[in-house]
């Protein structure tokens, strides 16, 4: 992405935007109870909004305890079977 680009792009998203990013119904993303979603930025009493940063380092690192999960539990079967 080009500077250009970079200054253009939103640094804040809506729910809905930042519930497509997430993969996640928008009801989910607002009854997270849990904290297991990056916090939203309150503008007022009623505007919500997310940062399209922390949103962004949220999914790289699902994507890497992902990774990290599926090396420590690889399927035994497949592991016998590798070394065949």
């Amino acid at each position: 992405m080009s500077i250009e680009q970079s200054q253009l792009a939103p640094l804040l998203v809506t729910t809905t935007q930042a519930a497509r990013i997430l993969g996640v119904c928008t009801m989910t993303l607002l009854r997270d109870r849990t904290r297991r979603f990056p916090p939203p930025v309150r503008l007022s009493s009623r505007c919500l909004r997310w940062s399209v940063r922390a949103l962004q380092e949220w999914v790289d690192e699902q994507v890497v305890d992902a990774e990290r999960t599926q090396k420590k539990t690889r399927n035994p079967l497949q592991a016998r079977t590798d070394r065949i």
